[in-house]
């Protein structure tokens, strides 16, 4: 996972869907080793 500057963001191009948005946020709680419950 990086971060970036926001006057690096471009134009949106799309959305996700549910699933996708847990998906991404699942991620980025085992990438940073969050002691959070994964719910799903």
């Amino acid at each position: 996972m990086l971060t970036i500057p926001v006057s690096r963001l471009g134009e949106t191009i799309g959305f996700l869907h549910d699933a996708q948005e847990a998906e991404r946020a699942a991620a980025i709680v085992l990438t940073v080793d969050l002691d959070l419950p994964l719910l799903g």
